[in-house]
């Protein structure tokens, strides 16, 4: 069924007799009348992301690095910078060096680590990584790049960032990574006390539980006491 406006516009096709009118109403139908979509653009981006906000010292949390809408990657080189004052990187790896885990974007059998190591003296972690020639390109545009743990030391806060970020496309074409928001950072808090929402939770159950068990106690007591006082 035809709504108001569209038979309106039907209408004026057969009155109107000029044909520059006509080439106006038509062009209206497509352009006002006929729905349309418009398809955004998704642009390539690489996201840091914590497990946990606040950590308690000699506790730790997992960062991970992830790519989105990505080109296939031939290989990337990266500096990632972190708190030395307030959290250290635990080692993932069984050489001399400390390091990080690789991720799952590209195969662990089909490619090669050309730097990775992290400093918690300096606080910063270097990760350049690339295929084996002749390996197929990724077969997913989104994944981990890599995985790391940092565990609290002492109290306090600071950002984990991506310092400078460089990559190759498989095919040699130039083109960006959006790590806008990944180069701000996110932010971590090592703390002596415990700030997990679950745990306070269970820390009022427990105190509540106490309470309760107490005034149970006392009115025990003082019924014992009425009782032998008769």
């Amino acid at each position: 069924m035809q709504s108001k406006s569209d038979l309106y516009v039907t209408l004026a096709l057969f009155v109107v007799k000029d044909n520059k009118m006509k080439t106006s109403i038509m062009l209206y139908l497509i352009f006002a009348l006929i729905p349309f979509q418009v398809i955004a653009e998704t642009k390539p981006t690489l996201s840091i992301e914590s497990e946990k906000s606040f950590v308690r010292v000699g506790y730790e949390t997992s960062v991970d690095l992830t790519l989105q809408n990505v080109p296939p990657l031939y290989g990337v080189e990266m500096v990632i910078t972190f708190p030395e004052k307030f959290f250290e990187v635990v080692d993932s790896g069984k050489q001399s060096d400390i390091q990080i885990e690789p991720g799952n974007y590209f195969d662990p059998k089909k490619s090669h680590f050309l730097i990775n190591k992290a400093d918690n003296t300096k606080g910063i972690i270097w990760y350049t990584m690339s295929l084996l020639n002749p390996a197929p390109p990724p077969s997913s545009n989104n994944g981990r790049l890599c995985k790391f743990y940092l565990k609290a030391k002492q109290p306090g806060k600071g950002n984990i960032k991506i310092a400078s970020l460089k990559v190759a496309s498989y095919d040699g074409k130039p083109f960006d990574i959006d790590f806008e928001e990944a180069s701000k950072g996110i932010t971590l808090i090592a703390s002596d006390k415990s700030l997990d929402p679950n745990e306070s939770k269970s820390s009022s159950n427990q105190t509540l539980i106490i309470i309760l068990l107490s005034s149970i106690v006392v009115l025990l007591l003082i019924i014992i006491f009425r009782q032998n006082k008769k």
